[in-house]
């Protein structure tokens, strides 16, 4: 981790991601090799060294917040600082500011049963932050709430977060959550470190198929290497359609190799089947044809999927516009320089 840097990691469930955060925090202890705190180990069973949680300086968001019913706002914030011997002005102080950071100061006194989903989070946010711990981490802080609040309390959480200037892990399966809020996101997949990046460059170049795939949507073909070039490829994907990608082939792929092609749907360009229809792809351009199956409104634009002529299924993004009708015939457009080919996991 980089001081200062909201660090995401990422994965579906059951891959690792909150073993690995109760391991920082020290809720359970590792089996082999150390953990490693701004110099100093604080895990490591081979030298029989375990810092306890309470001395590691960190704060913890849990997933289902944790609050005590028992005791009102201020008395749920207070906690960490009473088990630490802390009282009198100073904690009345160190409360008020902590509330007074994630906006609840008013409402100190009311009964934590009293409270909704979003204030919940906030009090559990103001708990771990009370303390000032030079880590901050989230498991899951934003699942239990609606849509409308989980946009609303990322924005809040990158805000406070730069304000404060707290190093944070934040633990999700949502891959909105982890680009929108992010320095770094650490991608994992069954307990091992898949790729570890910026948002924008998980994104635009992911370094696996599991990456490529769980990061953002892509839509992904079947084809054979038609022909080799330079710098550009020809896939070969049934019939006389062929896409050209420019950006190469891996170098274990060579002519007549099963491989994938993939991009980004907001990448293609949808339009009605024009007519006479398109020739086939060319160096300049790629174009496909289809039919729409099924279309989604989902307001700024309409998730559609496409059974293509070639005999497989994408779902692709269309414009907000009331033209598009299930059954219609499309043209798929696709710029060379957006595809990328790989390697055919499948083939052999």
């Amino acid at each position: 981790m980089r001081r200062g840097e909201i660090l995401t990691l990422l994965g579906p469930s059951g891959c690792g991601k909150t073993t690995t955060l109760r391991t920082i925090i020290g809720l359970e202890h590792c089996d082999a090799g150390e953990v490693v705190y701004d110099g100093r180990v604080i895990d490591a069973p081979r030298r029989r060294a375990f810092v306890p949680t309470h001395k590691r300086q960190m704060g913890m968001v849990f997933q289902s917040y944790a609050i005590w019913p028992h005791m009102n706002v201020f008395e749920n914030v207070a906690y960490p600082l009473r088990v630490r011997g802390v009282g009198g002005q100073r904690l009345q102080q160190a409360v008020r500011q902590s509330l007074e950071q994630v906006g609840l100061e008013s409402i100190a006194e009311r009964p934590a049963t009293q409270l909704s989903g979003g204030q919940q989070q906030r009090v559990a946010l103001a708990r771990a932050l009370v303390f000032e711990p030079r880590i901050l981490l989230l498991d899951e802080p934003f699942s239990n709430l609606d849509a409308q609040l989980r946009g609303q309390m990322r924005a809040e959480l990158k805000l406070l977060q730069r304000r404060l200037g707290v190093t944070v892990v934040l633990v999700t399966h949502d891959q909105v959550e982890a680009l929108s809020v992010s320095d770094r996101i650490a991608v994992m997949r069954q307990g091992r470190l898949e790729q570890l990046g910026t948002p924008q460059q998980l994104y635009r170049e992911p370094g696996t198929v599991s990456v490529r795939d769980f990061v953002g949507r892509t839509i992904v073909l079947n084809g054979v290497v038609d022909e080799l070039g330079g710098d550009d490829v020809k896939v070969r994907l049934g019939g006389e359609d062929a896409l050209w990608c420019r950006g190469g082939a891996p170098t274990s792929v060579g002519l007549g190799d099963r491989v994938q092609v993939a991009i980004r749907p907001e990448h293609v360009q949808v339009d009605e089947l024009p007519s006479p229809p398109p020739s086939p792809s060319g160096r300049g351009g790629n174009f496909l044809r289809g039919r729409i199956e099924t279309l989604l409104f989902v307001g700024d634009r309409y998730e559609a999927t496409l059974a293509l002529d070639i005999g497989q299924q994408v779902m692709a993004h269309l414009p907000a516009v009331d033209r598009w009708q299930e059954g219609q015939s499309v043209c798929l457009a696709l710029r060379p320089e957006d595809i990328r080919v790989w390697e055919d996991a499948n083939a052999g």
